[in-house]
């Protein structure tokens, strides 16, 4: 109400001395324009400009705020007299600001990081072995953007499944990525993970054709190595004795000097002695013998094959002989001294009587992984692989 009555007066104040000026104005002019020599009607219109600018002039000052005053005793405006604390000053209306900022757009989290987002809490779960969970989020994010190549989050998906033993949806996946992804690291992962999941489904012509595709197709895969080991365990078990002896031979060419190698000499003279080719065999047991990089464990069992090779071929005293060269020479290696013990008294029987109940041909085991070797893993952990 003060406020309001204040600006009533002020106005008043304005009109009064408005209406004085005009007149003084008013009577300047007309003293004046009477000695200028202009037309009456151009006169009377400069002297309505004038006027009209002046009027302009005193309404605005009159609606100008006066300048803040000055405590004397405090030197501060009054709104802020620190000898009156309860008189706060005009504080700015944070409410009204708040209200023009709700108009403005709420900052946007791109769909690249949504998914950066919810894939970190996808991997979590997936080190913490729980795949089930980790299945679930990483179908939600499919399920959100299904016209998106989102090929890492496939595999994941795919991975969880293989997991959960369900192999034939993990292959649907692994497809997918496949079809994505061309010729990336993913995609050659993706197409040994379908060799694997054929494997567990039994479906040992569909593993061994996508395992040789790796190999034939794919030179520059990270993957070719293990391909060629799970190749070979499939030929084996097939008793594709020739076949294996292919994948052997080139594991041996491929990865020389390595345990991989190693292994492949072991389960290569395997495939001569059951294709009745035991000299050739021996052959391979014998190179391990003298071979610096193989380790000391390999060179005892292919030993003791030499012997058994000799005992199959009823060869009694070349068989003694063998066990007993094991038993000089790795006496150290775990379980070796029994074993040659017991493989020297059936040579001796056999000796004896002629006759004893052995056979060479036992199941072929598979092989997986080798022992150590340094080059090797130091190789593997250079690789950029997507798990």
């Amino acid at each position: 109400m003060a406020t309001a009555v204040g600006k009533l007066l002020v106005w008043t104040k304005a009109v009064v001395l408005e209406h004085k000026l005009i007149s003084l104005i008013h009577n300047k002019l007309t003293s004046f324009w009477q000695h200028v020599k202009l037309p009456l009607l151009m006169k009377k219109s400069l002297i309505f400009l004038i006027l009209i600018f002046f009027c302009a002039r005193f309404i605005c000052a009159a609606d100008t705020p006066a300048p803040p005053s000055f405590n004397p005793d405090g030197g501060t405006p009054v709104g802020g007299d620190p000898n009156h604390p309860e008189d706060k000053g005009d504080l700015p209306n944070y409410d009204a600001k708040g209200d023009e900022d709700s108009d403005l757009p709420a900052p946007q989290i791109s769909e690249e990081q949504l998914i950066k987002n919810a894939m970190e809490i996808a991997y979590q779960l997936y080190h913490a072995e729980d795949y089930e969970a980790c299945a679930k989020a990483t179908s939600a994010i499919l399920d959100k953007y299904p016209k998106r190549k989102l090929f890492w989050v496939h595999y994941l998906d795919a991975l969880c499944l293989e997991h959960e033993d369900l192999y034939a949806q993990a292959v649907t996946e692994y497809e997918l990525v496949k079809k994505e992804a061309l010729h990336s690291t993913y995609a050659h992962a993706a197409s040994f993970r379908i060799g694997l999941c054929d494997i567990r489904l039994h479906r040992n012509r569909e593993a061994i054709y996508v395992l040789r595709e790796i190999i034939e197709t794919d030179p520059l895969s990270e993957y070719r190595l293990q391909a060629y080991i799970h190749l070979g365990n499939l030929y084996r078990q097939d008793r594709n004795w020739k076949s294996a002896e292919n994948i052997y031979k080139d594991l041996i060419r491929l990865f020389p000097d390595t345990s991989w190698s190693h292994v492949s000499m072991l389960y290569l003279a395997e495939c001569y002695a059951f294709s009745n080719e035991s000299q050739r065999a021996i052959r391979i047991y014998t190179e391990m013998q003298h071979t610096k990089s193989v380790p000391i464990e390999f060179k005892a069992q292919a030993q003791l094959r030499i012997g058994e090779i000799y005992l199959g071929m009823e060869n009694w005293q070349d068989a003694i002989g063998s066990f007993r060269i094991a038993l000089r020479d790795y006496a150290d290696i775990p379980g070796i001294s029994t074993i040659a013990e017991e493989k020297i008294g059936m040579a001796q029987e056999g000796r004896r009587t002629g006759n004893v109940p052995y056979k060479t041909g036992h199941q072929p085991s598979a092989v997986i992984e080798g022992p150590e070797d340094e080059a090797y893993r130091l190789k593997q952990q250079n690789e950029a692989l997507p798990y």
